[in-house]
């Protein structure tokens, strides 16, 4: 943990935070959009499904659309958490210092990867029902979409305590 801690210190940097920056903004305005459908719903991006709701989604999807799907859950969607956790981290740190919720992103990051996992298990799955795959899915999707609402509110504790700190 002292070494993750270290790690993040280190690598708080006003230029390296500007390349993990300039990475997040290409994979969500880039990368995501023109590797995708344009009507596409990626399951990611829903806080919560059933299973049917799930089911019915990736069925829409078709052959196509599933298979780039899948390829983008397995390349860029592994990327993707650890450069945003990365950012984050040092977005922490700057506002805090290397106290341990610095760590905290790496949790928001692990949960994506095991809801990414999941997405991939259901759409090798299909066409058969997803079942309790897809109520764990939806959970770490919930979890992830939670965590990132307490990830923000750390942000504007911090940005709050700075500025009053300054007054």
């Amino acid at each position: 943990m002292k070494r993750l801690i270290s790690f993040v210190e280190q690598n708080s940097t006003t230029p390296k935070m500007l390349v993990l920056l300039g990475a997040v903004l290409i994979i969500n305005i880039l990368l995501f959009p023109n590797l995708l459908p344009a009507d596409f719903v990626p399951l990611d991006l829903q806080f919560s499904y059933s299973p049917e709701t799930a089911y019915i989604i990736v069925d829409a999807y078709g052959a196509e659309a599933l298979q780039k799907y899948r390829w983008v859950e397995l390349t860029v969607d592994i990327i993707y958490p650890i450069v945003y956790s990365l950012l984050f981290a040092a977005i922490i740190f700057k506002l805090f210092g290397p106290i341990k919720v610095v760590l905290f992103p790496f949790l928001i990051a692990g949960v994506d990867f095991l809801e990414n996992l999941g997405i991939v298990s259901m759409l090798g799955k299909y066409p058969e029902p997803f079942g309790l795959l897809a109520r764990f899915t939806s959970f770490m999707s919930s979890l992830k979409w939670s965590l990132l609402m307490v990830f923000l509110g750390i942000v504007l504790f911090g940005l709050t305590r700075k500025y009053l700190l300054k007054r």
